[in-house]
């Protein structure tokens, strides 16, 4: 009945009036809690440090007698502001607040002293509050708010200014209170929104639950307190919805999911589309709604069911991803960047609220990277992408988890996580399938015919040797990507543990060539790929085909030089691109990490990151098969001894390839082939694949 009140009284708001002045009345948070984090509580607060005094450099005027960036001290009258002027400001108010708040500072660390963090912040916080447009209505100076992702902004500074409460004048607190109270009420008149497909509003929804949430929290005087109470559990459970919860009775915060659902924002197997593609930077940002335990907490309330809702199903699929590198191994291109540890802390956000320790050495391995990238010094960005603030306030509210919820115990052994996330996953929705073993991690995409079309091979290590790219394996026909179209495709996972993968391609020029694509994953590691082309087909310009992109960052290399080492020798940086053809094509190796063995490969060809192991000139014509057996965590001489064991061959229509320990059949064709498995006859259905192996439990049978 509670809830059905709560709901009459939101839909019946109308365009709020201005609060009583008692209404406004901030709520002072309870700061005495007791450090939960532990060990690893300890080492997030150094590193936060570290990054703290590195953004106040990048971000804002130090040194300076006004810390506001330029653009602020010289803004023409009415300029609005938006998220890249606004959110790194208002990230960098709620982390220095809760890093000066929280722990024990310390300027050497830092590179500055606690009083002049204290003193760059809180000057900050009634410059950023008075000019909301809430409290400049005139608009006579630089202003900001009510648009897509200001009540996130809002919430920032919001947050700040509530763990910095007593060292801001009334009418600051009183302004802030306005903010935030503004910004709530925009999600008062209207139902949480709702997208399956292409641009989810799961991240949007959990971002704007953050207002809500401190609205609630903040203000408990105020006349929408429970409104927003409500509301903010309604954008929290909306946030990562399936289409199988929307008829559901199960019951989180009072309420059966099927009352309060209007759409799903995640698949069915849990993935989401954003930007267009199956977005895993996306996908863990159901942190955002794990991070409202935070306001919960500092206002004496038990955290709401929904800021969990469906989270322990998104991370499984992020900690399936996660390297030991502390990023993701991304299945398809992304238009992020490859390397954002702050995507792999925020999927860990959950903590002692939902205890996992293989999560929590997925969170260890982050901050072994971070600690990496520290150097001696003054503090530089840890983080190998930094947008907006957006790791150090990700990592902020993340260490706050941690500290007032506890971490859940202690990491799984690097053994023993490596061990339980290996394994093979498909996920239909996703249009992807990986296998994930102890030495490394194989997927292919599908989720569009553009970019996203990939096959992606790595090492499980702490050092990339190659990362995904825009049509990884698959390659392209001339200078750029060319269109290609999917005549047939066959997708699956082995009976025996891996996957095979087998499409009919029509691409380049008029959809003038014609390609057979297989790729079968082995549960140990070892991946098959093969193409083939219609020697019919109108070959016209040059070909990069099984194309990998090859990490050469000297850091993600584990401060090495990128070196391909091959039979005639190793290639090591030499500026002029590495071209192989002949003889000296049987294998290659990648960073001492990732072996290659190749059959029917013309010209091998690196240049600019890309290496691509079937390269075709224009004017010639591609073999008609090209073999190339991936070892991962292989180094120069193990590759040697592989290739030695490595035999192609035909058996009538189909593919054998021979491993030594392991016999792998691929059938490219159109038609059903009959192959012998085993002393046996078997049938062999069109783009599948089969696998043989005494270690492999004999037959891995097709999809």
């Amino acid at each position: 009945m509670r809830f059905v009140l709560l709901l009459l009284a939101v839909l019946c708001l109308a365009v709020p009036a201005l609060a009583s002045p008692d209404a406004l009345d901030i709520r002072p948070p309870i700061l005495k809690h007791e450090d939960k984090s532990g060990a690893i509580g300890k080492r997030m607060y150094y590193l936060l440090q570290r990054q703290l005094g590195a953004d106040i450099r990048e971000q804002l005027r130090f040194g300076s007698d006004s810390p506001l960036p330029e653009r602020f001290v010289n803004a023409t009258d009415g300029a609005q502001y938006h998220e890249r002027e606004i959110r790194p400001i208002v990230s960098l108010i709620s982390s220095g607040a809760i890093i000066l708040r929280f722990g024990n500072f310390d300027e050497r660390t830092a590179g500055i002293s606690r009083a002049h963090s204290e003193r760059i912040i809180v000057d900050l916080i009634p410059v950023f509050a008075a000019h909301h447009t809430v409290n400049n209505p005139d608009k006579k100076s630089w202003w900001w708010g009510n648009e897509w992702q200001s009540a996130f902004w809002a919430g920032e500074l919001a947050r700040g200014a509530w763990l910095l409460h007593d060292r801001l004048s009334p009418e600051t607190r009183q302004n802030v209170a306005k903010v935030i109270a503004y910004e709530a009420d925009r999600f008062l008149q209207g139902p949480a929104p709702h997208n399956e497909f292409l641009d989810t509003k799961a991240e949007e929804n959990a971002w704007n639950s953050q207002a809500l949430a401190l609205a609630a929290c903040m203000l408990p005087n105020h006349p929408h307190r429970d409104a927003w109470d409500y509301k903010a559990r309604e954008y929290m459970v909306t946030a990562f919805a399936a289409p199988q919860d929307l008829g559901s009775d199960r019951v989180v915060d009072g309420k059966p999911l099927k009352d309060w659902l209007l759409g799903a924002n995640v698949h069915r197997d849990y993935t989401l589309e954003n930007h267009n593609i199956f977005h895993l930077d996306y996908e863990t940002t159901y942190g955002l709604n794990v991070e409202n335990a935070v306001a919960y907490g500092l206002a004496g309330l038990p955290v709401p069911q929904a800021a969990l809702f469906n989270a322990d199903k998104c991370r499984e699929i992020a900690k399936l991803f996660t390297l030991p590198t502390g990023c993701m191994a991304y299945p398809m291109s992304t238009d992020w960047s490859l390397y954002r540890n702050d995507v792999t802390v925020q999927a860990q956000d959950p903590g002692g609220l939902m205890p996992d320790p293989i999560g929590l050495r997925c969170l260890t391995w982050t901050l072994d990277s971070l600690q990496r990238a520290d150097n001696p010094g003054p503090p530089h960005s840890l983080f190998g992408f930094n947008y907006e603030c957006t790791p150090l306030h990700v990592f902020s509210k993340a260490y706050l988890i941690y500290r007032l919820y506890g971490a859940g115990g202690e990491p799984a052994s690097e053994e023993d996580t490596l061990r339980r996330l290996s394994g093979t996953k498909l996920l239909p929705n996703g249009r992807v399938v990986v296998c994930r073993s102890t030495q490394g991690i194989a997927s292919f995409s599908w989720f569009n015919t553009g970019g996203q079309l990939c096959g992606v091979v790595m090492p499980m290590s702490d050092a990339y040797a190659t990362v995904s790219g825009p049509r990884s394996l698959i390659g392209r026909i001339g200078d750029k990507l060319d269109p290609i179209r999917i005549a047939s495709r066959e997708i699956g996972s082995l009976s025996g543990g891996g996957f095979s993968v087998g499409l009919a391609l029509e691409r380049g020029p008029e959809y003038g060539v014609k390609e057979r694509v297989m790729m079968l994953a082995l549960p140990d590691g070892r991946v098959v790929y093969n193409e083939w082309f219609d020697p019919a087909s109108a070959f016209t310009g040059p070909m990069s085909t099984g194309l990998l992109y090859v990490e050469d960052k000297p850091f993600w290399l584990r401060d090495d030089t990128l070196r391909i080492a091959h039979p005639g020798g190793v290639w090591a940086g030499d500026p002029s691109a590495l071209v192989l053809e002949g003889e000296k094509t049987p294998w290659l190796n990648v960073a001492n990490r990732l072996g290659i063995v190749l059959r029917g490969a013309k010209k091998i060809t690196y240049s600019a990151r890309q290496l691509a192991l079937n390269y075709v000139p224009a004017g010639d014509r591609p073999s008609d098969c090209m073999t190339a057996i991936f070892y991962p965590n292989t180094d120069r001489q193990a590759t040697a001894r592989a290739n030695d064991l490595v035999g192609v061959s035909s058996q009538g229509d189909a593919l054998l390839v021979n491993l030594g320990d392991v016999r792998v059949i691929l059938n490219p064709t159109d038609e059903p082939v009959e192959v012998t498995l085993s002393g046996k006859s078997l049938t062999l259905h069109p783009l599948h694949g089969v696998v043989e192996s005494p270690a492999l439990a004999a037959v891995s049978g097709q999809p």
